[in-house]
């Protein structure tokens, strides 16, 4: 067993959390490093308020599209709230890679926002695009049923993410989904 999944259900046996982590895919495994599980572990674990205040502030990491996409099969973890059922991922995939190939875009980035514990693929509801287009520009490249609840423009102040390299000329732009 890989010891980052070794250490992840020993946590869990620790505060006795029924959620286990059983045999991994390889990709699965890379997306766990890449976003620092361990960060969110206090998170799907039983913790008393006292040990919930304890734990340092959560980074929300910020993944390409191939690091999210790839080997991902869990159609609820991205738009879950958009529509029942969800979009299809490789119909989601497609429409941001679209996004990312306009020459106005210089990336586009899924930032993990929760993890459910267990073999459950880590959540976001925050896309960032990172762009010289205004939000208004940007709310124009989206059809009505992938369209957010909010768009903005600028790191929000409430939490921390990993930084973004912004070009000159251009700015991150969030499309946030309930």
């Amino acid at each position: 067993m890989n010891d980052l999944v070794k250490s992840i259900n020993e946590y869990y046996a620790a505060h006795d959390s029924k959620l286990r982590i059983e045999d991994p895919s390889p990709a699965f495994l890379r997306v766990l490093e890449r976003v620092r599980i361990r960060q969110f572990l206090p998170f799907t674990a039983r913790l008393s308020t006292e040990e919930r205040a304890a734990v340092p502030e959560t980074v929300l990491p910020m993944l390409s599209l191939e690091e999210f996409f790839d080997g991902n099969t869990d159609e609820g973890c991205i738009w879950g709230n958009l529509s029942d059922p969800p979009p299809p991922l490789a119909d989601i995939r497609s429409f941001l890679e679209s996004i990312r190939d306009r020459a106005d875009v210089d990336n586009v980035y899924v930032m993990v926002t929760s993890w459910d514990g267990g073999n459950y693929w880590p959540f976001s509801d925050t896309i960032w695009i990172v762009t010289s287009a205004s939000e208004e520009e940007v709310a124009d490249w989206i059809p009505e049923e992938y369209a957010p609840d909010e768009i903005s423009t600028g790191f929000f102040d409430h939490y921390k993410c990993e930084q973004l390299p912004i070009p000159p000329g251009m700015a991150a732009v969030s499309l946030w989904y309930d």
